[in-house]
């Protein structure tokens, strides 16, 4: 398969493609890739990344100047569009991965379109940035997003889903197929960086920013914890960007530490005796994913990395405090159901190494190309092995 995922801007500005030396979770994720989102296929499939703007400005294998920049940008107040860029360079692949994002998603439509029609032979995927939860804000407030959205994904060949949930929406949603695919992720590595801590501290650690309003929910938990354990400790995390309401925190001893980069994190989820991640917003769950590396147990809602990592340890409402409150003691108290719970996520996670989550990959690719995706299952838990459902 030659692969490229495509983003409209990306970190670097510029094409970016691994080496064995360098897979994405070795680089800066602050200016090369990200360590566990999209940049993990790319990796995986020893493609590349390239960011829309890059043909857009024609700058590919550097940033575009500030000359290149404002000469684009003036046509495009003057037309209301881009001007006509060359795709050529993307003759090479044969199957793009083209990331929807909110911010210049109509320039996204108009390049899935172009593609569809110019290079017929490229087998176009699509999937979403934004998880459902924040599109669905989104829609709100900007109606007319959720035409454009339907149209990207309506010009594509497959819709890839990383969250299980949402692929009957989608499917009523589109034209175009829509699978369920969860995401790779670098489970050996993100394992050896959770192994650098040796000693759990008695610290229940709130993830999530409070922008998503379900969060505070964990917040609330926490706080009812903390009372039936005084040596336990509060922690929440404070992301640029996002706001962070403590007000459910109030009277309860707490600490708000600085945002850490992803290995840091883990190295740091390893350390602690319990994670609340009250999520409803519909995700692939990085939290809860993590958490299985690091070995502690997850305590949460929809996201599929707590539903499908974290069974035991799952509620389908934030509403449901009685039944989190009750996971969550389960999980401090019961030694026995905790490491049972602990093993369970550890084998599970080893489904969303590299290897397995691009064979799945690569089996919709090989379907939607012969014409038979209709033959297509859903992966389905069996023994702890996401395997394809037997007719």
């Amino acid at each position: 398969m030659r692969f490229a995922c495509i983003e409209f801007t990306t970190k670097a500005g510029k094409i970016w493609r691994p080496t064995p030396e360098r897979p994405n979770y070795l680089c800066d994720p602050e200016r090369e890739i990200d360590p566990t989102s999209f940049g993990c296929y790319t990796s995986a499939l020893h493609g590349e990344h390239v960011p829309l703007t890059g043909l857009i400005y024609g700058s590919l294998d550097r940033p575009p100047s500030r000359f290149q920049r404002a000469r684009h940008n003036l046509a495009r107040r003057t037309r209301g569009t881009f001007a006509p860029y060359d795709l050529s360079y993307l003759k090479q692949f044969d199957v793009l991965l083209v990331i929807y994002q909110l911010s210049n998603d109509g320039e996204l439509v108009r390049f899935v379109q172009r593609v569809r029609t110019e290079l017929p032979n490229i087998l176009l995927v699509s999937c979403s940035s934004p998880p459902f939860g924040r599109l669905r804000e989104y829609w709100k407030d900007h109606p007319e997003t959720i035409v454009r959205y339907q149209t990207f994904l309506n010009s594509t060949h497959l819709n890839m889903n990383v969250c299980r949930a949402t692929v009957p929406f989608t499917r009523l949603l589109t034209t175009t197929p829509s699978v369920y695919l969860p995401q790779p992720y670098p489970v050996e590595y993100a394992v050896a960086c959770a192994q650098k801590t040796s000693k759990r501290r008695p610290i229940v650690y709130v993830a999530g920013d409070t922008v998503r309003p379900d969060i505070v929910t964990g917040h609330l938990i926490a706080n009812v914890l903390q009372q039936h354990h005084p040596e336990l400790h509060i922690r929440v995390t404070k992301t640029p960007g996002f706001s962070l309401n403590t007000a459910f925190l109030k009277g309860t001893r707490f600490e708000v530490v600085p945002f850490r980069p992803w290995a840091d994190q883990v190295h740091e989820l390893a350390s602690v005796r319990l994670v609340i991640n009250t999520d409803l917003w519909w995700t692939r769950g990085r939290v809860p994913v993590d958490c299985a590396a690091a070995g502690v147990p997850c305590v949460g809602t929809t996201s599929d990395g707590q539903t499908e990592l974290w069974p035991e340890l799952a509620s389908s409402e934030s509403t449901d405090v009685d039944r989190l409150i009750a996971l969550a003691e389960r999980a401090l108290t019961d030694d026995a159901f905790r490491a049972a719970v602990v093993s369970k996520a550890q084998r599970r996670l080893t489904q969303y190494a590299y290897g397995p989550t691009i064979q799945r990959f690569a089996g919709a690719v090989e379907l939607t190309r012969a014409g038979r995706l209709a033959a297509w299952r859903d992966p389905v838990w069996k023994d702890d092995m996401l395997v394809w459902p037997t007719p």
